[in-house]
Order: C-alpha cells, then sequence, then structure tokens
C-alpha cells in the first residue's frame, strides 16, 4: 500500500555519473543528487520506495539538459530547506542559462548583503542539483569554488552551457525574439523559457518552511 507523501527514489547512469533521483510521490521531485555528493546518503529514509517509472519526466528533462537542447526544466518542485535556502535556492533559479553569479551577487539580490557566507553554505545545502543551477555561482575573482558533485563536474557543466549558448548566438534569429545579453564573464542567451525559470523560483520560494 502506497500513500501520498511517500517518498520514492531512483537513480540514473548520465553523462556527468549518476545521478539519485528523489521525491514525494504526488507531491514533487525533492532531490537530485550526484552519487556520493554530501547528503545524499541521508535523502533516502527508511522505508523509501524504489520507483523508476515515477521519474520519466526528470529523467526525460535531465538528458535533454545534459544533450544541450533543454535551458529550463519544467518540474514540480518539493525541497525541504528553511526560509532563507529557499529564499537563496529561488535566486539560483533565476541565473540565466549559460550566465553565472557570485556569492555576493546573490545576497544583494535577497536582500541580504552581509549574508555572504551563509549565502554560500545554503547554496552548498541546494539538494536539487542542475535543476537549480548552484553549479552556476562563481568566487568573486571568477574561481569555480566548491561543488557538491565536485569541481570537474561543475567545470563540466558551464562547459556545456558555454558552448550550447555559443552554438545559439552563432544562428540567433532576431524574427523569434531572442535577445543577447552579454557581461564581464558571461553570454547567455534569453530565450522564452526565462518566464520557466522565473515560475519555477517563484515555485520554490512557496514551498512549507522546514526548520534546521
Amino acid at each position: 500500500m502506497t500513500t501520498t507523501n511517500e517518498t520514492i527514489f531512483m537513480r540514473i547512469a548520465t553523462k556527468v555519473g549518476t545521478l539519485l533521483l528523489v521525491g514525494v510521490r504526488h507531491g514533487g521531485l525533492s532531490g537530485v543528487y550526484f552519487e556520493g555528493a554530501p547528503h545524499a546518503a541521508s535523502a533516502v529514509p527508511r522505508g523509501a520506495r524504489e520507483d523508476a517509472r515515477a521519474f520519466d519526466v526528470v529523467r526525460a528533462q535531465l538528458e535533454e539538459y545534459l544533450d544541450g537542447t533543454r535551458t529550463t526544466f519544467t518540474l514540480p518542485l518539493a525541497p525541504r530547506g528553511t526560509e532563507f535556502q529557499r529564499r537563496v535556492w529561488s535566486a539560483l533559479a533565476r541565473i540565466p542559462y549559460g550566465a553565472t553569479t557570485t556569492y555576493a551577487a546573490i545576497a544583494r539580490t535577497i536582500g541580504a548583503p552581509r549574508a555572504v557566507r551563509a549565502v554560500g553554505a545554503a547554496n552548498g545545502r541546494n539538494p536539487l542539483a542542475i535543476v537549480v543551477p548552484c553549479h552556476r555561482v562563481i568566487g568573486r575573482d571568477g574561481t569555480l569554488t566548491g561543488y557538491a558533485g565536485g569541481l570537474e563536474r561543475k567545470r563540466a557543466l558551464l562547459a556545456l552551457e558555454s558552448a550550447s549558448v555559443r552554438s545559439r548566438l552563432e544562428h540567433v534569429d532576431h524574427e523569434e525574439g531572442v535577445e543577447v545579453a552579454r557581461g564581464p564573464r558571461t553570454a547567455a542567451v534569453l530565450v522564452p523559457g526565462a518566464r520557466i525559470a522565473e515560475e519555477q523560483a517563484r515555485a520554490l520560494a512557496r514551498v512549507p518552511e522546514v526548520r534546521a
């Protein structure tokens, strides 16, 4: 017998290694973890049920992202976190595909400019790797800094997005309303998916608080 709040999980093999997917049946995706990453072991509680079919859409969207054909995710999310963590994760979800930002910039975005270290800690506790793009946050000096999946994977994800952006720039069709945004460290193509990312960010902000 199953319940609507039952925790379900599965593991999938991808181009960037094995990913652990965790969710709540009929409730949304609560975790995407690289195998062996911090907090991955505790993400699957005793009694959780393995259910590959329940993650068909998640798996398909992750594969599309890693193939360079998807820039945003359209998934119901249910991460567990404090109010502050959810504010940070919501800000992460708004970082455009192919762009990078800094911990200090995220702190300013959420109205807590002095909380750079706390932002870094919340970034490190992001339970939705890739889907909530904490890999797009780098150091103020441009260094990659830490990443739960390892710096090689962070470098690979940024390289994937950079290559996809370059490809899109080569085929920009201004009649379709594609805008190009350039900055000192980034060149991001803003496509209609930006609206989806904003909706995802707002949804993250509405997730019920879990006190640490």
